[in-house]
């Protein structure tokens, strides 16, 4: 189980991606959505082509911007959008179907990715962390940032033992108070007001 310590390790660890991916997103969203808006293209059908282009878009203004000790990896499927800071990697999905983290489907390479190494054997810092985000009613984004630790269907319950909300400032990141629950599962709440947190994505056309 993840204690104080890890979740500590890796809320510092994230914390200068706070404002680049809260602006990376909400610029690249408005870019695809622009697109999709000016072509009439705006039925349902269409939603998940403004997910896939929002992805390109982002993969573009973060390489072009400074991210601390994080980088966009080498060119990915469809477009995928993961980071990496040493042995941590940081893959951005978006929710699905909406305010849950997205399961890995079939794909062993996700599959594998989701089963995180173990705690005891090699620690926090070669995490494999997924940043789950969604667009809020306002027009910015949320992100949330967990550690998956096992394999698990559409409609189940996510399986992670760290979970907390990336919020854009970095002062409200480092007021968050680590708080188990009462299931075991380890909780990032605010220590004052509250701050969006939930969020998730799990379809291929989505990732």
């Amino acid at each position: 189980m993840a204690t104080p310590a890890d979740e500590a390790f890796l809320r510092d660890a994230v914390i200068s991606l706070c404002g680049p991916l809260h602006d990376g997103l909400e610029t690249a969203r408005e870019i695809a959505e622009s697109h999709f808006d000016e072509y009439e293209m705006t039925d349902p059908e269409y939603r998940p082509g403004v997910t896939h282009l929002t992805r390109f878009h982002l993969r573009r203004i973060l390489k072009a911007t400074d991210l601390g000790p994080w980088e966009v990896t080498s060119p990915r499927p469809n477009g995928q959008v993961k980071l990496r800071n040493d042995l941590l990697t940081l893959q951005l999905l978006h929710e699905w179907p909406s305010d849950d983290v997205p399961p890995p489907g079939k794909n062993e390479a996700r599959i594998d990715y989701y089963r995180n190494p173990d705690l005891q054997l090699y620690g926090t810092s070669a995490s494999n962390l997924i940043g789950v985000w969604r667009r809020l009613p306002d027009g910015e984004v949320g992100v949330r940032i967990v550690r998956p630790v096992k394999q698990w269907k559409v409609g189940k319950k996510a399986i992670v033992d760290i979970d907390f909300p990336l919020p854009r400032e970095e002062e409200l990141l480092k007021d968050l108070e680590f708080t188990p629950n009462d299931v075991g599962m380890e909780l990032l709440l605010p220590v004052e007001g509250g701050i969006e947190g939930g969020i998730s994505d799990a379809n291929d056309a989505n990732r």
